[in-house]
């Protein structure tokens, strides 16, 4: 063979290869191709949703098509009209409730109360969802019915406000938040003993107690290892607290001590022989070695970073018969993960009140709860996916706050398990104005229509869909939030940003003309 020829049968491969490159490429940029044309197509119908709402006349469709009759009009009497053309509107739930808004079909009100529609036998489920983008109208939601929620002796918890976003509503009803946060001198213990529910003996009761606290202590380790305990991590922990608090000496039920975590801790790092051969190990030091990781992130609690907020007894007493209870966490700047792992034991030292069921209608607020949502490879969320199970138990409604279904779900399999779950235990969904690239998911997760769909795209501020699963149906509403003067200070978000407002209510000493200033501040946008 020549070297010409030669030359012509590398050049020919080379353009074979190359050919074999493109075909390869092809099916991924016509994917790609795909998804963007679907995207665009989701922003046109959005824009045109939202400039049919925009209109002169100001006329809503109720999801269809405009056009005009082309028939002459005539006259009759509604007997025969709605035999004509059926009504494309429902009256609504048939049932009192809370005045949320106007419903943007019927142009009627649009009430809810959760416990209402539960003693009606309406809604079996009291949890609930808001989701929606900065500034599309969701925490106004949550703040107003909070408001309206307490005038009908609903109350309110937020355990956790990284923000200090509910510090104002709560100094305007006249209660004063919690602070927790470096060089306070307020103390949480996430061990505390819940009270004693009626007709449970002793040994349940004692083994119910043991169960919670080596849950939360389980959970902790695992976020921040990033795995599940092991069985000899798991084993540390429980033999700890079981000399810890006399329930391996056989103490009664009603002299049990209650363990703090400096003492766990140091009591993780002090198992003797005898405790690891009731384990299975030859001795102490190789007990130790198997559990050494569980004891360097609790001890991050006591002696690192997160020190000086859970390391001691509780210090401060919360009157859970008010109307909002808060937790104030803006002071910890700090990361996703230690953010979590506080609102951890935050969330597991509320719980010691809220289990007491002593009749009270009780709604709890989880905003920011993406943050336990991301951290720990799901072992925090299963901690707020249990909760959401034992609501109707402990007599309240669990609701999570976010700005969109992504935060919940993750990147990972496991954690859209632990997010299906957890949508699956909502009986109320709220959507408020999604972008266009999220459509897609919250269709899919939310079993939204087409329609659906792409009206929570084309919303505006303050509008809303709700689903309500009203005796096993879902039902829809589109819903605009209406507020009153008095409320409308509570509601703004924006003031800093314009520089119509200095905060001087955050701190954990407030003056009387610092919540005078509260109830006057300036105008700024709804959150």
């Amino acid at each position: 063979m020549t070297r010409v020829q030669r030359g012509e049968r590398a050049a020919a491969v080379r353009s074979e290869r190359a050919e074999r490159r493109a075909a390869a490429k092809h099916p991924r940029e016509q994917k790609i191709a795909v998804r963007r044309a679907k995207i665009e197509q989701r922003k046109q119908v959005a824009a045109a949703r939202q400039a049919e709402r925009r209109g002169s006349r100001g006329v809503k469709f109720s999801n269809r098509d405009y056009v005009p009759m082309r028939l002459p009009p005539f006259q009759e009497t509604s007997a025969n009209v709605q035999g004509l053309y059926p009504f494309i509107a429902e009256a609504g739930i048939d049932a009192p409730g809370i005045l949320m808004g106007r419903n943007l079909l019927s142009s009627g009100s649009f009430t809810y109360d959760v416990f209402e529609l539960y003693k009606r036998g309406m809604l079996l489920n009291p949890n609930g969802l808001i989701q929606g983008t900065v500034g599309s109208g969701k925490s106004s939601l949550v703040k107003t019915t909070v408001v309206r929620d307490a005038a009908f002796g609903i109350k309110s918890v937020v355990p956790c406000d990284p923000k200090g976003e509910y510090t104002r509503l709560a100094r305007w009803m006249g209660y004063e938040p919690v602070f927790l946060g470096p060089g306070l001198r307020t103390r949480l213990n996430p061990l505390d003993v819940p009270p004693r529910p009626s007709g449970l003996d002793d040994e349940d009761w004692v083994r119910e107690i043991s169960n919670a606290r080596i849950s939360l202590l389980a959970a902790l380790a695992s976020a921040t290892l990033g795995r599940a305990v092991t069985p000899a991590e798991r084993k540390a922990i429980t033999t700890a607290l079981q000399k810890l608090t006399g329930v391996a000496a056989g103490a009664d039920a009603d002299r049990l001590a209650t363990p703090i975590l400096p003492d766990v801790v140091d009591a993780i790092l002090a198992l003797d022989d005898s405790d690891a051969h009731a384990a299975g190990f030859a001795d102490a030091r190789a007990f130790s070695d198997a559990s050494r990781d569980a004891y360097l992130v609790l001890d991050r609690l006591v002696h690192g970073d997160l020190a000086g907020m859970f390391d001691g007894p509780s210090t401060t007493r919360i009157d859970f018969g008010d109307d909002l209870v808060v937790l104030n966490l803006e002071r910890l700047q700090v990361s996703d993960e230690a953010l979590a792992l506080i609102m951890a034991c935050s969330q597991a030292w509320m719980e010691q009140a809220l289990m007491r069921q002593d009749g009270v209608r009780r709604k709890i607020w989880y905003d920011e709860c993406w943050r336990m949502m991301r951290v720990g490879n799901g072992h925090l969320a299963a901690r707020l996916s249990a909760q959401q199970k034992l609501s109707r138990q402990w007599g309240v409604g669990v609701w999570l706050v976010f700005h969109k279904i992504k935060d919940l779900s993750g990147t990972s399999l496991a954690m859209r398990e632990i997010a299906e779950g957890m949508l699956s235990e909502t009986g109320t969904r709220v959507s408020y104005h999604q972008a266009a690239d999220q459509l897609d998911f919250s269709q899919e997760m939310l079993s939204l229509t087409d329609v659906e769909a792409s009206e929570i795209g084309g919303l505006d501020v303050g509008e809303s869909l709700w689903q309500i699963e009203v005796r096993g149906k879902m039902r829809s509403f589109l819903v605009e939030h209406v507020y009153s003067s008095s409320e409308w200070p509570l509601l703004q978000t924006n003031s800093k940003m314009l520089g119509l407002q200095v905060d001087t209510v955050n701190t954990d000493h407030a003056d009387q003309a610092d919540l005078d200033e509260a109830g006057g501040a300036g105008m700024g946008d709804v959150a």
